[in-house]
């Protein structure tokens, strides 16, 4: 409603108020007075609403900027970690590692044999 519509209607209504009995008057004048309490409370609070929309708007922003930086680093670490393993796999000893590691998750204990808390078969 634009400003000059809203006291258009705001003459309108006193006016209506006046014809109207005494009582009846009160409470069309108390209810004026709630509807330009309402609209004056609407247009107080409008800037610290647009403030903080803003403020949102600008933090939705910052934060899609600091996700797709974090999802650069997320993939050089995946494909560091990629380039460690194949480096990795030139030592001996980590070659047996792999493979007692390998040997270890395809082992099937018997019935009797448990594995203690070390890892070891008893």
């Amino acid at each position: 409603m634009s400003g000059m519509r809203f006291f258009r209607a705001l003459e309108q209504e006193r006016a209506a108020a006046r014809k109207e009995s005494p009582a009846r008057e009160a409470k069309l004048f108390a209810h004026t007075r709630e509807v330009v309490s309402g609209v004056y409370q609407d247009i107080k609070a409008a800037p610290g609403q647009i403030r903080a929309a803003i403020k949102e708007k600008a933090d939705r922003a910052v934060d899609a900027a600091v996700q797709r930086v974090a999802g650069v680093f997320d993939k050089a670490i995946i494909h560091l970690d990629q380039r460690r393993q194949e480096v990795l796999a030139y030592s001996p000893i980590e070659k047996k590692s792999r493979k007692a590691v390998k040997r270890r998750i395809a082992y099937n204990p018997k019935k009797k044999e448990k594995i203690n808390e070390k890892g070891r078969f008893r």
